[in-house]
Protein backbone atom coordinates (compact mmCIF):
# COMPACT_ATOMS: atom_id res chain seq x y z
CA UNK A 1 0.00 0.00 0.00
CA UNK A 2 1.16 3.51 -0.79
CA UNK A 3 0.99 5.71 2.32
CA UNK A 4 1.24 9.02 0.45
CA UNK A 5 -1.81 11.31 0.31
CA UNK A 6 -3.03 11.44 -3.27
CA UNK A 7 -4.16 15.06 -2.76
CA UNK A 8 -1.20 16.78 -1.08
CA UNK A 9 1.58 14.15 -1.21
CA UNK A 10 1.92 14.10 2.59
CA UNK A 11 3.64 11.01 4.02
CA UNK A 12 0.97 9.34 6.18
CA UNK A 13 3.07 6.30 7.14
CA UNK A 14 3.53 5.88 10.89
CA UNK A 15 5.59 2.72 10.52
CA UNK A 16 5.25 -1.03 10.68
CA UNK A 17 2.86 -2.25 13.39
CA UNK A 18 5.17 -5.05 14.61
CA UNK A 19 8.19 -2.72 14.78
CA UNK A 20 6.13 -0.20 16.76
CA UNK A 21 5.27 -2.78 19.42
CA UNK A 22 8.78 -4.27 19.43
CA UNK A 23 10.24 -0.85 20.27
CA UNK A 24 7.75 -0.47 23.13
CA UNK A 25 7.87 -3.98 24.62
CA UNK A 26 11.46 -5.01 23.75
CA UNK A 27 9.99 -8.53 23.55
CA UNK A 28 9.48 -10.27 20.21
CA UNK A 29 6.73 -12.59 21.47
CA UNK A 30 4.70 -9.76 23.03
CA UNK A 31 5.25 -7.53 20.01
CA UNK A 32 4.03 -10.29 17.67
CA UNK A 33 0.99 -10.91 19.89
CA UNK A 34 0.10 -7.20 19.92
CA UNK A 35 0.72 -6.73 16.20
CA UNK A 36 -1.36 -9.80 15.38
CA UNK A 37 -4.33 -8.27 17.20
CA UNK A 38 -4.17 -5.43 14.62
CA UNK A 39 -4.17 -7.91 11.73
CA UNK A 40 -0.40 -7.83 11.15
CA UNK A 41 1.28 -11.02 9.93
CA UNK A 42 4.45 -12.03 8.10
CA UNK A 43 2.45 -12.02 4.85
CA UNK A 44 0.37 -8.91 5.67
CA UNK A 45 2.78 -6.39 7.17
CA UNK A 46 0.44 -3.56 8.09
CA UNK A 47 1.49 -0.04 8.97
CA UNK A 48 -0.07 2.54 11.23
CA UNK A 49 -1.12 5.68 9.36
CA UNK A 50 -1.73 9.31 10.28
CA UNK A 51 -5.04 9.30 8.39
CA UNK A 52 -8.14 9.96 10.48
CA UNK A 53 -11.14 7.63 10.23
CA UNK A 54 -14.49 9.41 10.32
CA UNK A 55 -17.56 7.34 11.18
CA UNK A 56 -20.83 9.07 10.26
CA UNK A 57 -24.15 8.37 11.94
CA UNK A 58 -25.49 6.90 8.69
CA UNK A 59 -22.80 4.22 8.86
CA UNK A 60 -20.63 5.48 6.01
CA UNK A 61 -17.00 5.52 7.06
CA UNK A 62 -14.17 7.38 5.34
CA UNK A 63 -10.62 8.60 5.98
CA UNK A 64 -9.24 12.11 5.79
CA UNK A 65 -5.71 13.40 5.49
CA UNK A 66 -4.73 15.31 8.66
CA UNK A 67 -2.69 17.78 6.58
CA UNK A 68 -4.98 18.79 3.72
CA UNK A 69 -8.30 17.53 5.21
CA UNK A 70 -9.28 15.86 1.90
CA UNK A 71 -11.35 12.67 1.97
CA UNK A 72 -9.89 9.33 0.88
CA UNK A 73 -6.17 10.21 0.88
CA UNK A 74 -5.09 6.75 -0.31
CA UNK A 75 -5.41 5.76 -3.92
CA UNK A 76 -6.79 2.27 -4.47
Amino acid sequence: MDYICQHCNADLDEGDVFTHFLLITKDTKKALENASSYGWSETNKLHFTRSVIVQCKNGTQYRICPDCKEKNPFSK
